[in-house]
């Protein structure tokens, strides 16, 4: 979830299905690009139909507020939502390695899932990161067991 600070509230953009389940947290780590973790604990939620607005203690003033603007908020592992069977949650899948669907030869190791009209994929090859469409017809059924993810690359993808 990305955050966008308003008036002392964040309003979040949720990267979960379920927005309602933000109602039932306590707190949340807001994360930046250097990887810098904050803990906040949050006062107030409310689901609304651009996403979810979070009011935290500590954060009252809509420039403390824009501190926080563009961080990736986590939930903490220990109070992810299950996901059901068939789906995966994103932060499982870095990390995991990327093989060829046909084939199964490695292709690279899953950096990060970069949210866009379809997410994508952004792994890291030993070519340079790609970015593969994490729709049916290029990434298959993930296997967190097996650590892997099938993926049929799109014609001249892999290429130098």
């Amino acid at each position: 979830m990305k955050a966008h600070g308003v008036r002392g509230e964040l309003r979040v953009e949720p990267f979960t299905p379920d927005s309602e389940r933000f109602l039932a947290l306590q707190r949340i780590f807001a994360v930046d690009e250097s990887e810098d973790r904050r803990e906040l604990f949050i006062d107030s939620c409310r689901v609304i139909e651009q996403g979810v607005l979070l009011k935290f203690a500590g954060i009252d003033s809509p420039e403390a507020a824009a501190d926080l603007r563009g961080r990736v908020l986590e939930v903490p592992r220990s109070e992810a939502r299950v996901p059901p069977p068939g789906e995966v949650l994103y932060a499982d899948m870095i990390g995991l390695l990327a093989v060829h669907a046909d084939d199964g030869s490695p292709i690279g190791t899953v950096k990060a899932i970069v949210t866009a009209g379809n997410d994508l994929l952004e792994v890291e090859t030993s070519r340079g990161d790609v970015l593969v469409p994490w729709v049916p017809e290029f990434v298959g059924t993930v296997d967190l067991e097996r650590g892997v993810v099938p993926i049929r690359p799109i014609p001249g993808l892999l290429e130098p």
